[in-house]
Formats: structure tokens, sequence, C-alpha cells
């Protein structure tokens, strides 16, 4: 053993320091074999009352040691053995005259490491895992070695109440001692990695890789986890080859393995392979007798996934047809029911649910709410709602997911979605269920869809309120209402305070929804405080981050900031989404880096596609800002009608930039498509004012002033617009006959008629210069 200094650590009662340490027999007159003794080195500065109290924290049962000789108890504090150095050191709050219980198992023996694992997992099951963690490091600390029972304990309940890191830190520690998990707790490690995604996948893998290196005995079930893991992230290859090794070896692939493989398909999208792989299976005599229904349900529900569902109902037709063979499950039936839902025949769905009483089936949970999903989408509210007369086996808990699918359904009327939204929360509270996490980001996306602000704040006021656990995803659901309908930014900073009050932790998504809406609200600085707060938080800023900056720095022309961040998202190996990329090349574009701007426009043409309107519109936008207009014109193609508003914008962009150009047929045909659209032969002033400037710059002047003659509304701009034009060319006379016409007609000048009258003025100015100067030469 190592000795080490003691320390003296003043406490609420004693100060004194708590020394976990071995007595060996022929130590001390006190210690007899086996027995083990809190050797404690008090300083009481002559206080008597301290050493009495010191006392008595010995002298408590759960604290006192009895020897097996003599049965002497250690009553005195004078009495208490005197270690100058001891070999570790732990030093113990006391918060009363007891020392915690989970503190005082310590002995060589069997018992004590039964009672410190049954401790370990007492506290873990409660949730009080950074007592369980001091424990734990306390034991090594004291030379009590921690079995491969203690670290199982720990990972189970850890991964049982979902503390996934804090279970992998206890692998970290158990393969330090060199002690080899079981395959339990390597099974339930891998659990963890159910997640579609590129990390998970990867852990997962090392995680596998690792066990096998030690030797660690892995199950079915450990291939087949992994297994899961490659067929959520759609890994086609990986998952053969797995299969294959799994396949050399006995007893490893069974029922499991085949629909896990079947998923893997379905994911991936490969219905050759899928239906190839059944067929494949069923031929190898290996796998004999492990095609059972749960495969063939696996394999409809796959098919149906994929769209397929001929194939679907041909085989659960042949399922039905030969029940005393294959056995159908309510799985089964829950496939046909969603065949049904697919093909949105709700009156059989009705009719395969009178089927199942008839036949001593019981629907679950997941048969009621594929029927209620099937009546919800085709308007039959009512007789969704009415399935829960049929629901009394049900438990309370499960029967939210139900109320949850009515909610849903709500977003399929196309009208009283909100009012029938409440009606469904009423009969949740006659039910006595209260509303979850999914209840209230269902009823905020209504909110959102009829633009109603104020029902929102109610289901805001209700989520914060309720005695359910409310998950960051709601959270984030409200901060994107609010952020939508442009609610004044404090109501989303009291939504995020109330939030962190109830450990609800925020994550990037949060932030960047903060981010949004004070940019929405032209708050620049604001946002960027925002900014600096999510890196002080210890989140990483994503792709959409950087996204919202680039497009508020653009529009607030701070174009340098908008370089410096593009560059910094290049760093972090982000690619910018298309709004990005056509606000960068026009920064390029005004900076005049020409280079640049093409070199996004590529990386844009290169990564994105458009894919939807907005994207469309971003397309639309770089091109006019390189002076592709006939691609910006094709992209208009890709347009429909339907879209409305945002149809035209585009056209409005496109007349604006083909008038720039003085491209006069194009900008007649786009106004003729505006006229049809709105169903008017009178265009607003906006395509007005575009008429006149492509007419002004295409020099069909008189037409643009005879055009502004014909009209009544006299709006300035356009007027501006014509004397612009006439000063640019130097029309000194033209611009004269305007200025008159609007003098004539009362039309006031603003500060751009002015601008525009300026050269007018100076050849004013110059030819009254010239006439003095002549009248003061030839005065007699």
């Amino acid at each position: 053993m190592h000795s080490c200094k003691p320390k003296t650590i003043f406490m609420d009662r004693v100060a004194f320091v708590s020394c976990f340490y071995w007595v060996p027999s022929k130590a001390t007159t006190y210690a007899s074999t086996n027995s083990c003794f809190i050797i404690l080195k008090t300083t009481v500065n002559g206080s008597n009352k301290n050493c009495r109290a010191l006392r008595n924290i010995i002298c408590t049962p759960k604290v006192c040691r009895w020897t097996r000789q003599n049965q002497r108890r250690l009553d005195s504090y004078d009495r208490i053995p005197f270690v100058c150095n001891t070999t570790h050191i732990i030093a113990q709050r006391i918060e009363s005259d007891h020392l915690h219980p989970s503190k005082l198992f310590f002995g060589e023996g069997k018992k004590s490491i039964a009672k410190l694992n049954k401790e370990l997992s007492r506290l873990c099951d409660v949730g009080n895992f950074p007592e369980a963690l001091k424990i734990l490091e306390g034991m090594e600390v004291s030379n009590v070695l921690p079995d491969n029972i203690t670290y199982h304990c720990m990972i189970r309940s850890l991964t049982k109440r979902g503390e996934e890191r804090l279970a992998r830190y206890c692998l970290k520690l158990m393969l330090e001692r060199g002690l080899l998990p079981c395959t339990e707790s390597v099974n339930l490690l891998m659990k963890q990695y159910f997640v579609q995604s590129s990390r998970a996948l990867e852990k997962a893998s090392l995680l596998f890789r690792r066990m096998k290196e030690l030797q660690v005995p892995l199950d079915a079930y450990t291939y087949n986890s992994l297994l899961h893991v490659y067929a959520l992230n759609g890994q086609v290859t990986l998952m053969e080859q797995l299969f294959e090794e799994m396949n050399k070896q006995e007893r490893l692939v069974d029922w499991n393995t085949l629909s896990i493989m079947l998923k893997g398909y379905c994911k991936a999208g490969d219905v050759q392979k899928l239906v190839g792989f059944l067929s494949e299976a069923a031929k190898n005599p290996k796998l004999e007798g492990q095609l059972n229904i749960g495969v063939y349900n696996c394999y409809v529900d796959s098919l149906l996934q994929l769209g397929q569902l001929n194939t679907a109902e041909r085989i659960l037709e042949h399922i039905f047809g030969h029940e005393a063979i294959y056995q159908p499950t309510i799985y089964t039936y829950n496939t046909l029911l969603k065949l049904q839902r697919e093909r949105q025949n709700d009156v059989r769905s009705m009719q395969i649910l009178d089927d199942m009483k008839e036949k001593g089936v019981v629907p679950d949970i997941y048969s009621f709410c594929i029927i209620a999903d099937c009546l919800c989408r085709k308007g039959k509210m009512k007789e969704a709602m009415s399935l829960r007369q049929r629901m009394d086996h049900i438990s309370r808990e499960s029967r939210t997911v139900y109320y949850n699918i009515l909610l849903k359904g709500c977003k399929f009327l196309k009208n009283g979605a909100l009012e029938t939204g409440w009606t469904i929360l009423d009969k949740m509270s006659q039910d006595q269920i209260s509303p979850d996490s999914i209840s209230f980001v269902t009823l905020l996306e209504i909110c959102n869809e009829v633009k109603d602000i104020e029902s929102a704040r109610i289901v805001v006021r209700s989520m914060m309120i309720s005695k359910q656990r409310i998950s960051i995803e709601a959270v984030n659901t409200g901060l994107s209402v609010f952020c939508k309908m442009k609610a004044p930014i404090e109501e989303s900073f009291q939504l995020m305070k109330w939030a962190k009050e109830n450990r609800i932790a925020p994550d990037t998504i949060s932030y960047n929804i903060l981010i949004d809406h004070a940019f929405r609200w032209r708050d620049w600085e604001q946002g960027e405080k925002i900014f600096k707060e999510l890196q002080t938080q210890g989140l990483k800023p994503d792709a959409t981050t950087y996204n919202y900056l680039i497009r508020a720095y653009s529009n607030s022309n701070q174009y340098a900031k908008v370089v410096a961040t593009f560059k910094e998202m290049n760093k972090r190996n982000f690619t910018p989404n298309e709004q990005s990329c056509s606000s960068l090349v026009r920064v390029f574009h005004i900076q005049g880096n020409e280079a640049a701007a093409l070199q996004v426009l590529n990386l844009m043409e290169r990564c994105h596609s458009p894919r939807n309107d907005p994207s469309i519109l971003a397309f639309v936008r770089a091109y006019i800002v390189v002076g592709r207009l006939q691609d910006a014109l094709r992209m208009k193609k890709m347009l429909s009608k339907e879209t409305g508003r945002l149809w035209k914008t585009v056209v409005t962009i496109l007349m604006d930039a083909f008038a720039s150009m003085g491209d006069l047929p194009v900008v007649q045909d786009l106004l003729a498509e505006i006229s049809h659209f709105e169903n008017s032969n009178t265009l607003d002033p906006i395509h007005k004012g575009i008429y006149i400037k492509a007419l002004c710059n295409a020099c069909e002047h008189e037409r643009a002033f005879q055009l502004l003659k014909e009209d009544s509304r006299h709006d300035i701009i356009w007027y501006n617009t014509l004397l612009h034009s006439l000063a640019k060319i130097g029309e000194m006379d033209k611009l004269s006959q305007v200025l008159h016409y609007m003098q004539e007609r009362g039309i006031p000048h603003d500060e751009h008629t002015k601008y525009a009258m300026r050269p007018l003025m100076q050849k004013f100015a110059s030819l009254l210069s010239e006439y003095h100067r002549t009248k003061h030469a030839n005065r007699p």
C-alpha cells in the first residue's frame, strides 16, 4: 500500500478525516481477524462538545464494528486509534449524527459485496445516480473490489432508466479494472444504439468489435442487435456480411434475424432483395422452422411500407386462407388493417374488427389506432371517436396513443380543426387522461396551420402547468409556432426559461428557432447574442444555425459577416442550403467577386436541386444575379400556379430582371400570365411600374408617357422611372414635357423626382450662365 498524508476537512458538526482502511489483526489491540474499522483522525480544538459529538457518531450502531472474539465496543473517543498515514482518504460530509448507510458496507466477504450490489441497484432504481457512482468510486478508493455483478447491476439499472452515458462510463471503469462484462451487459449497452444515426452505427460497430477482441461471449441477441443497427441505417452491405457470418455459426440465426433483415431491405427501399431474401431463406435447410408467422408479418409490413399493396394483399389472403397452418396473431390482423388504411377502406376495417371479435382475437391499442387513423383520413371524426366505447380492456396509459391519433386526424379536416381538437381534449379529461408531449405538439401544429396565436398561447400555458414530463420536442414546437406567427420574442424567452427551470435541456434546435425569431423581428443584435449563448452552453451550431446567420447578415447588408460565416461553415464541413447559396451569390456579386459567386452557384447546382417552391425561388434569384436569365425563366416552368403568392413572386422577380435588360417581349408575356392569373386587365402598381421600366429601357419613352397619361392613379414611382430614363439619355425636352404634365395634374415631387431633375437644372444653369456671359461681352 502507498501511504498518503491525511487531510482535515471542517464539517458542520465536527472536523475530521474519514479514512476507509483495512486493519490487519496485528496492527492494533482493537482489531481482530477479518475486522474492518473506520479510523478517524479528529481535530477537536479543545472542545469537549465536539469530542462527544464525534464519539456519538462513532458509537452509533451503523458505524461501530464488533470484534468477533471479545465483542468489545468502541465507546470512548480517547480509545480511537490514531493513524498518521493512511492509504486512501475519502472525505464524507455528515449532515447528522448518522452516516449514510450506503457508505458502511465494507468487508472482504461475499456478503458485503452482495449488500453493496443491492444498495447500488436500489439507488439507481430511484434515480439517485450520482450517489451510486460515489459509492462505486468509494469502493475502489477503500480497496473494496467491485466484481462483475456490481458493474452489471449498475449497467442494468442505468440503461433501464435511460442513462446510457453513465452506463458507458461504468463499462469504461470495468474495463480499466481488467473485468469483462457479461453478455447481458453488452446486450443492454447495444440497445442504446437502436436509432437511425451514423454516429450510433459507428459506436455500435466499435463496441461489438471490442467485445469480440476481448473474447466476451456473444449470443444471438448481440448479433441481432448489431444487425438491427445496420438495418435502421439501411446499410445493406454490412447487414449481409454480418448475416453471412451468423449463418456460419450454430444457433445464431433465428426468426428475429430474418425479420431484421427484411426490415433492413425495406429501409433501403430494395423490393427485389426483400422478395429474394425470403425465397432463399425458405430453401435453406438450416433455417427450417424459423419461417414462422412473425417473419411473414414483418415481410407483409415491409411490402406495405414499400407500396407493394397487391403483393401484400395476396400473401395475407394466403395466410388467412390457411389459418390452421400459419395461426395468425394480433400483429397479422393489424397488418391487414394497415392494408385497408392504405386503400382508405374504412368499411372493410370495421368488418375486420368485428371478425376479430367473432374469432376471439382481442384487438390491442394499435388495432384501434389504425382504424381510427383510417377513419380520420376519410374525415369521419365522429366514427373514430366512437371507437372509445370498445376500448374498455385497454389501459388508461395506452389510450393516450389513441387520443393522439384523433388529434392528428384533425389536420385532415378542412374546417373546424381547432374546435375538434378542443373537443378531443375535453374527452381526454373526462377519461382522466392527461395530454402528453405528443398531444401538445399536435395541438400547436394545428394552431400554426389555422394561424391562431391566442389558441397557441393557451396550449403553451397548459403545457407549462402540466404534471406530465414534457419533451424538448414539445418546447421546440411551441418556440417554432411563436416564431412563425411573429409573436413577441419575449414569449419565446419565457418558454425557454420555463424549460430550463424544469430541467428540460434546450438543444441546438431550440436556439436555432430563437435566432430565427430574433432575425424575423430584424433584431440582429439579439440574434447574435442568442448565438453566443448557444456556444457558451456547450452546444455545437449546425448547418441550420449558419444558414440563419447568413440570411440575416445578407438582409442587414453586413456582407463581411456573411463571408466570415460562410468560411466557418466550410471549416465544419457544412453545406449551405439553397437560400444561403442564393444570398452568397448576391453578396459576392455586390463585392465584385464574380469568381466566388460562380463557385457558389456551381456548389448550389451540384448539391441541391429545385425540389420545392422555396428552393426554386432561391435558384431564380441566383441565376438572375449572375445574368443567366433564361435559366431563371426555365425554373418558373417548374412552378405551379396553384402555389399562388409564391408563383406571383417568382414571375414579378423575372419581370423586373427582363425589364432591366429591356427585353420587352418577355415582359409582355409575363404580364399576360399575371393578368390571366388574377383574372383582371388592370395591372397592380408594382407590375405597371415594371412595365414602364421595360418600355424605358427599350427606348419606348413615348409609349411609356402615353401609358402614364391613360392611368388615373398617377403613381409617383412610375413618373420617376420615366424621368430617370430620360435624364440618363439626355432627352431634356421630353423630360421638360413630363415635368410640365406633372405640374398640370398636381402630382407632387419627391426626392427621387428632384434627383431626376438635376441634369435639367444643370443644363438650365449652364444656359443661363452662358446667356449672362454673352450679354456682358456684347455690352456697349
